[in-house]
């Protein structure tokens, strides 16, 4: 960085909230044991929940999700290994061996341009030209490989209790 550079610590556009929430989903399927290549299961349903806490007061909290869903009927006979997709939990007649896991994943961002060098996101750098004015361009690093402030904790017994689900654990 030289004199007639500066670097602002911008918010994070939702591009790249974006590519730091993959990166987050990506580890948590990494994590998750149960999702080991030589498990198969007869019957699961699943649920990704995304809740994001925005310094909004408008919006001060966003929850989605998104649930697994049954494949078609139509589709069937084409695709039997899907039949064992069923839709959102908790399984419907569950057997005694049935059990719910759940994992969350949680994120502090202290500051925008920490995140965007820890995931190898390019810098905005502002950068005085000779006529004075004022040029943003995007720096690149690589990525630095850190985790960041991010924490992932066990939340099966939460879930299990939200679905008032009373098999094995």
């Amino acid at each position: 960085m030289t004199s007639v550079e500066t670097i602002p610590n911008k918010a994070l556009s939702g591009a790249e909230v974006k590519r730091l929430i993959m990166g987050d989903c990506e580890r948590l399927i990494a994590n998750e044991s149960l999702l080991a290549d030589h498990l198969a299961y007869g019957r699961i349903s699943y649920e990704v929940r995304l809740t994001m806490h925005i310094d909004n007061q408008f919006i001060p909290v966003s929850v989605s999700t998104i649930a697994s869903r049954p494949v078609g009927l139509n589709t069937l006979p084409a695709m039997p290994e899907m039949v064992a997709l069923e839709g959102a939990p908790p399984l419907n007649g569950p057997s005694g061996e049935a059990i719910i896991t759940a994992q969350q994943v949680e994120r502090v961002i202290d500051s925008p341009n920490s995140e965007r060098l820890r995931m190898g996101l390019p810098v905005p750098a502002d950068v005085r030209q000779p006529d004075g004015s004022i040029l943003t361009e995007q720096i690149k690093y690589p990525a630095t490989g850190e985790d960041g402030t991010v924490t992932v904790k066990d939340v099966s017994t939460e879930a299990r209790d939200e679905l008032k689900f009373k098999g094995a654990k």
